[in-house]
């Protein structure tokens, strides 16, 4: 069976999540991608399984479409975040801690829930050395459209909270905002808290703002 899904879904997901409707093995079905990339990317939602029943009843191609307002009903939304974050530093704006508690909306199913959570607390420390670092992810069932796997999965929101909070930092402190991450950078072959070795090229640091002005 030749699956096409109109968005970038994932072949292997899109192979896992129809095989219930197909009656086949996950391994006997093809899924093909094109289009540009949107929402939903790593769930088989309800206008696939209808293709696929269709095609078995009818022995017949099928197509269907959403429309723009029906895709943003039926597809994967992003996670709504409430977090409490502290980064804990020392006068030089060494960070020495930070403490994350994240709360997602996950709307009425699991869908890739669990791998939100994960990512909304493993990526953020990636990008600085943090010693010491906590993390505390509660994905909640709400009376809402499920959300799912959206554009950086859980990331960009708490990304956005910590440099927002570092900024903060430097300016309390008196510290140029690009020296302090500069100071706290990973380094090539190190590891994060959440085991995840980066190797940024050595030739990539930034100026600083100062020597911008």
């Amino acid at each position: 069976m030749d699956v096409r899904p109109g968005a970038a879904l994932h072949a292997p997901h899109a192979r896992s999540g129809l095989q219930p409707a197909a009656g086949r093995d996950p391994h006997d079905q093809a899924g093909r991608r094109r289009g540009v990339r949107r929402e939903g990317r790593d769930d088989a939602v309800g206008v696939l399984f209808c293709a696929v029943i269709l095609a078995k009843l009818t022995g017949r191609p099928v197509m269907m479409k959403y429309s723009r307002q029906e895709m943003f009903a039926h597809f994967r939304g992003r996670h709504k975040q409430t977090m409490d974050l502290k980064i804990g530093v020392k006068r030089d704006g060494t960070i020495t801690a930070v403490q994350s508690r994240i709360l997602l909306n996950g709307g009425a199913y699991t869908s890739y829930g669990i791998v939100t959570a994960y990512y909304a607390g493993s990526m953020v420390p990636t990008l600085y050395r943090i010693p010491n670092y906590k993390y505390d992810g509660y994905r909640v069932y709400t009376n809402l459209p499920a959300c799912g796997a959206m554009r950086g999965h859980g990331v960009p929101q708490p990304r956005f909270a910590f440099e927002s909070l570092l900024d903060m930092i430097a300016e309390d402190l008196g510290l140029d905002p690009v020296e302090i991450r500069l100071r706290n950078a990973m380094t090539p072959d190190t590891q994060s808290p959440a085991t995840i070795w980066t190797s940024p090229p050595a030739s990539s640091k930034p100026l600083s703002s100062r020597s911008a002005r």
